[in-house]
């Protein structure tokens, strides 16, 4: 199961925006603060895709033969990131 730190405060924060509204707007503000919100996570996760890719690139070019491990691990984040996003 993937979760995230925020995504507690966000619901609330989308539920609780307009205590006094019919259930319809209570899910339409909560609808926006998950779109925002999941904006600005796979902004987040795509900049850590994009790093993890890099460093693939430059131990692939690299002629260190100690950078299997490193190459290893930096792949399992990135499988992990693109699961996540």
């Amino acid at each position: 199961m993937l979760h995230e730190p925020e995504l507690n405060e966000v619901v609330r924060k989308g539920w609780d925006k307009n205590v006094d509204v019919d259930l319809t707007s209570k899910f339409q503000n909560y609808s926006k603060e998950m779109n925002s919100w999941g904006k600005i996570i796979k902004c987040q996760y795509r900049d850590q895709i994009d790093d993890c890719r890099r460093q693939l690139e430059m131990i692939y070019q690299s002629s260190d033969t100690n950078a299997t491990k490193k190459f290893l691990e930096i792949n399992k984040k990135l499988k992990q990131l693109i699961a996540q996003e």
